[in-house]
Order: C-alpha cells, then structure tokens, then sequence
C-alpha cells in the first residue's frame, strides 16, 4: 500500500487546529484517519494537547459512571461538596441545589430510596445519617456485576446440597 504523502496545507491545517479541536474532526477533513494524525502531530510537529471539556477525545457529555454505579458529574461545579478538578456525585448535587438550606454534614450522607444508584430524581433522594444509612443497607450487596446475585444463589444452593447430601 502506497503511503501518502502529507502537503504542506494539511501540516498547516494540523498545526493551527490539534491543540482545540477533536482529532476524530481533523482526520475527518483531511480524510485521514485518527491514528495518522496522532502521529504526524506528535512525532513530526512536535505539537501536545492540552485539552479539557468538550475539546477533548475523552469527553463523556459531562458525566460518567463509577465502578460503584454512581454518576459523577466531570466539570466546574459551584458546589461545596465537590472534589478534585470540580467532579462530584450526581445525587449529592441534584440535592445541594434542591435543598440549599438543609446542608450534608459530617455524619450525614443521601440515600437512595429505591436502591438505583444512578437514579437520581429528587423524590428518590433522602438525606439521612450514617448510621441509619448503613443499618438500612447492611444486607445489601451493592456489586454492579450483573451474575452476582445469580452465583450468589447457586453457591448456597451447592453449600446445602453438599451439607444435607452427608
């Protein structure tokens, strides 16, 4: 396969977009694919991106969802509850901004009600102590892989088996 040569207006184009624009909308106009333009952007031109938000190829709209199944809003929230780089739990936001004067202490923490971590309406938030919270969901095992509760069962069911098969 011929490789093809890169013209001096495309190396222009490269130069004046990768830093603020997605690699995936470059290639697309050059007719170029993605892997190209990473190369010849780093390796020839020397150029590093240093894009945050909507600019970036790993952009999620804004949000993304934990190995916990929480959602994290991934931006610069005016909340007093959010961490590093602006990122904060869905719930304890949706919750700041519906009950402005009802604060999360210390010892406190939002629970939701139905027990769907990325469930986040109002009506299934509700704030409650720590104790409380984990006296309610101590039973409960919160693992997001789908077949554990399925291999759960099956593993008593062969623990009994084996204990009243003796």
């Amino acid at each position: 396969m011929k490789k093809l040569r890169w013209k001096k207006e495309e190396l222009e184009f490269i130069k004046e977009n990768y830093e603020n624009t997605k690699v995936k909308i470059i290639a697309k106009k050059l007719g170029r694919n993605v892997g190209a333009i990473y190369d010849i952007a780093t390796k020839k031109l020397n150029l590093k991106r240093n894009i945050f938000g909507k600019n970036n190829h790993q952009y999620k709209k804004g949000f993304y969802k934990n190995a916990d199944g929480y959602v994290i809003l991934n931006g610069k929230y005016e909340c007093p509850y959010s961490k590093k780089k602006g990122r904060v739990f869905e719930h304890i936001y949706i919750w700041w901004k519906n009950n402005p004067n009802n604060p999360i202490l210390l010892n406190e923490c939002i629970h939701h009600i139905n027990f769907k971590r990325d469930d986040n309406r109002i009506k299934n938030l509700k704030k409650m102590t720590i104790n409380e919270h984990s006296s309610l969901t101590k039973h409960i095992n919160y693992s997001t892989k789908p077949n554990t509760i399925y291999m759960r069962k099956r593993r008593e069911k062969m623990k009994n088996k084996s204990i009243g098969g003796d």
